[in-house]
């Protein structure tokens, strides 16, 4: 039979679990680049409550809140770019027209950077939300 479970867990994780018939277990793990070192134990979560099937379970965590990317400026790049232009205007008698919002978009000045996750302490609350998709899954089917 077929089944779907979802469940929500720590800051923001939601883990949704689909299965379908199969004679063999087969369990495909879909997480976020941050969390791929739990693969082995999201499998070994699913295989406690599945003897067969396609199991796919899919983690996802919301780009907001705590875990938004920063934006770091590198105002030492800013700057060189900043008096490059200004020696250029000067050398080549050209208009000032360097504003901020071009300074921004070149590149090495402006970068989104995505938190440190500290994944030791995510890996519990992680496995109990995939758990909890998989029994829901489970019941469904």
């Amino acid at each position: 039979m077929t089944g779907f479970g979802r469940a929500d867990g720590p800051l923001g994780l939601s883990a949704e679990v689909r299965t379908v018939n199969s004679r063999h277990l087969e369990v495909r793990v879909r997480l976020p680049r941050e969390l791929a070192a739990l693969e082995r134990e999201a499998r070994a979560a699913a295989s406690r409550f599945f003897e067969r099937g396609q199991v796919e379970i899919s983690v996802r965590f919301p780009k907001e809140g705590e875990l938004a990317p920063r934006l770091e400026l590198d105002l030492d790049s800013a700057r060189r770019y900043a008096n490059a232009a200004q020696e250029l205007e000067r050398e080549l008698q050209l208009p000032s027209d360097l504003s901020a919002a071009r300074l921004l978009s070149l590149p090495g000045v402006a970068r989104l950077r995505d938190p440190e996750l500290e994944v030791e302490a995510l890996e519990a609350g992680l496995l109990e939300t995939i758990s909890s998709a998989c029994a829901a899954a489970a019941e469904m089917r």
